[in-house]
Formats: structure tokens, sequence, C-alpha cells
């Protein structure tokens, strides 16, 4: 992914570095990883221009609207911008894609205490129980789960 060789380059031992830049020689490690990149960057850059489509066509939910997504288009459209779209997706990317690192080890660290505290799953339990019934009619949904309707999950989770 182009843009983000400094960052994918951090990964790999110096070399690994020195093989690949020097003699152009690629070690399975490096590639494995570049085609992770690629991946990922392929279902980033579909979800993106669907965002930006959706944008375009005013469809986008209040939340979506005051993302930082759409402020950096927004921000790339303003005369004498010299950001392009393309920049801008890169750096949605690697927002992403930092953002799921940080995502999981904060909610493993929340699940670690809440294993060691039965009182705290007690409390969720019945929380989570309560929203599925009244809310939800037996199914869990986005909305047994919002902030309404599972206050405690969410102050778990914070």
């Amino acid at each position: 992914v182009q843009g983000l060789g400094t960052a994918i380059e951090m990964i790999f031992s110096r070399y690994e570095l020195i093989i690949g830049k020097l003699l152009k020689f690629e070690t399975p490690m490096m590639k494995h990883c570049f085609e992770g990149f690629d991946a990922a960057w392929a279902i980033a850059r579909d979800k993106i221009e669907s965002f930006i489509e959706r944008k375009e066509r005013g469809e986008l939910s209040e939340n979506e609207q005051v993302s930082y997504l759409s402020r950096a288009l927004d921000r790339q459209k303003e005369e004498g911008s010299n950001v392009t779209v393309r920049e801008v997706m890169e750096l949605a990317f690697l927002c992403m894609f930092a953002a799921v690192d940080t995502t999981s080890s904060v909610l493993s660290w929340n699940l670690l205490h809440i294993a060691r505290l039965p009182d705290i799953q007690e409390k969720l339990f019945q929380e989570i129980s309560a929203s599925v019934e009244t809310v939800g009619h037996g199914k869990i949904t986005a909305e047994v789960l919002s902030k309404s309707n599972a206050p405690y999950l969410h102050a778990l989770i914070r």
C-alpha cells in the first residue's frame, strides 16, 4: 500500500529491510505481511469509496456526517487544498488500522477485568438480558446494545 511504507517497514528486522530494499528480495514474512496489507487496503478502499458515494448523495447518518473521514473529505475539497482523495483514503485507512489494535487491546483488558469480578458480570448480564427482552423482543440488536438501553455496558467499555 503506497503511503504506508514507513509504517510497514517498522515491522521488519534490519536484515529483512536490507535484503528487501537493496536486493529487491522479499522474505516469506515480508511477502505475507504485504499480502495482508493489500487485502486490508482493498477492503478499506471499498468501504471508503462507498462512504464517499453515500456522502455525495447526502445519505450519511448524523454520526457519519461529523466523522473524521467526512470532515477530511470536506477539507480536501476546499480551495487551496493540496491533499488528494487518495491521500485522505490512505490516512483514513491508517487510522482504522491503528484503531483495530487499540480497540482490541482495550476490549481484551476489559474482558480480563470483568472475568475476575463475578458481581460485575452478573450486573452486566442482567442489564443486557433485560434489554434483549424489552427492546429486542428476544434478539440482540444494535438498539439493544445502544447507550440508552445498556448504559452499564457502555460504562464498562469506556
